[in-house]
């Protein structure tokens, strides 16, 4: 456990701004799946725990728009992430696992975006 969370470290240090814009994006969707099933299997605090995984990253994320680049793709990201954080909170609040699930198939849908972005940023087409 430990060389793995060593190599995950290295490699977020390391990585481009792209790439660790993805990883985070795999974060939250890994988390936010972990919400769903634990809520399903009736762990709510679990669930809950994972939730607030899910919102340090959205946080984060939030905190660290580039206010250099478009003002309208910032404020566009930045109601993104508040709608999201309202509705996990809600979601985590009364437990509500089609609200998880549809923030979870919002995340995988900018991920894909972030990730098709990356890669041509980086040559490929």
């Amino acid at each position: 456990m430990y060389a793995a969370n060593m190599y995950r470290s290295n490699e977020a240090a390391t990585a481009s701004k792209g790439a660790l814009l993805v990883m985070l994006y795999d974060g939250i969707g890994k988390f936010l799946r972990q919400a769903s099933a634990t809520f399903r299997a009736e762990d709510v605090a679990e669930g809950r725990y994972a939730i607030g995984r899910a919102l340090d990253i959205i946080g984060y994320l939030q905190a660290t728009l580039d206010e250099e680049a478009s003002e309208e793709v910032v404020e566009a990201l930045d109601k993104m992430y508040l709608a999201w954080t309202l509705v996990l909170v809600q979601a985590s609040t009364k437990v509500q696992v089609d609200k998880v699930d549809a923030i979870n198939d919002q995340v995988d849908a900018m991920r894909a975006t972030w990730a098709t972005a990356k890669h041509r940023s980086e040559g490929g087409r």
